[in-house]
């Protein structure tokens, strides 16, 4: 392995969970240093082991240069290519390490961390890859995520896929708070902007920084594309907008997908039952998703399989 440090904090959440408002606070500290959303992190490993090739690391950072979410960090690939020629790296995570600290390097900060929401679905092969690294995973109410994400023109499944993601980013953080140990964090939305001091004060204990004031100070250093730019406003309190401006199907549909995990997180039900009209949404959900595994598992196979029978 090359003598890169882990990074320091890795941070994910369901989207519209406030992981960029917490990534501007993190950034804020003199000693640290967090690039846009890494998502090429997952997405390369995934598409290089599906190859035959998990721990080629030229072929990974050729596929890595070219991805339009490391183009976000800003970071000149000269500057990673200088670090990589001081050390090779011993495979993908060991790549990882050296992009981080180039990227640190760059910033002129002691150290590295990483914010991308589905950082929350892979905080266990992360935690295995980066034994020294922490983890923090912020949660905001479903229903407040659900109706901040159905607004998204990324987003094609409406309230129910939203809830569903929900479920799906903070079930598997959780899963791998388990093996994660006092590595992990869980950081509320609500509380992070009704008292940020304080849980940024948490999160610099378990990172090991020392609270820096001007992390609360954050704005000025914000990401500036309009896709972020909540995050660079003053914090807001009343940060439960979904009472007002969320009807009731559409409450009862995500109170019916995120169900137990909703008790468990602490975040009160206000409907009994589902309605009809959320009943009906969580179905057609449920029909879209068994059409989108039919198309992407097994139309592909049954066409060679039909040809193939034919052929007898």
């Amino acid at each position: 392995m090359g003598g890169w440090p882990d990074p320091l904090v890795f941070v994910g959440g369901t989207p519209r969970s406030g992981t960029t408002l917490l990534r501007n606070m993190l950034d804020a500290h003199p000693d640290l240093a967090v690039p846009d959303e890494s998502f090429f992190v997952h997405s390369v490993r995934r598409r290089i082991s599906q190859w035959g090739y998990a721990d080629d690391v030229d072929l990974a950072w050729h596929v890595i240069r070219t991805n339009r979410f490391f183009r976000h960090w800003g970071l000149d690939a000269a500057a990673v290519d200088r670090v990589l020629d001081r050390d090779r790296p011993a495979d993908y995570a060991d790549l990882l390490r050296a992009m981080f600290a180039a990227y640190a390097e760059h910033q002129g900060k002691a150290h590295a961390g990483d914010k991308t929401t589905d950082n929350a679905l892979y905080f266990d092969w992360l935690g295995d890859r980066f034994p020294q690294s922490r983890f923090v995973h912020i949660v905001r109410d479903p229903r407040e995520v659900a109706m901040s994400l159905a607004l998204q023109s990324w987003n094609f499944r409406g309230v129910a896929g939203a809830a569903h993601r929900w479920v799906e980013h903070v079930g598997a953080a959780r899963r791998a708070a388990v093996t994660l140990g006092p590595r992990y964090l869980e950081v509320r939305y609500e509380r992070l902007v009704a008292e940020p001091e304080a849980e940024l004060r948490r999160i610099c204990d378990l990172t090991g920084l020392a609270f820096e004031p001007g992390m609360l100070d954050y704005r000025d250093g914000a990401l500036p594309d309009p896709h972020h730019a909540r995050s660079r406003e003053a914090l807001q309190t009343d940060a439960r907008r979904w009472q007002d401006e969320m009807s009731r199907d559409d409450v009862a549909t995500v109170e019916a997908i995120a169900g137990p995990l909703l008790d468990a997180s602490g975040y009160q039900r206000v409907t009994a039952r589902p309605t009809l009209a959320a009943r009906a949404a969580v179905a057609r959900y449920r029909l879209s998703e068994g059409r989108d595994w039919w198309i992407g598992s097994v139309a592909p196979a049954l066409g060679p399989a039909l040809r193939r029978l034919a052929r007898r």
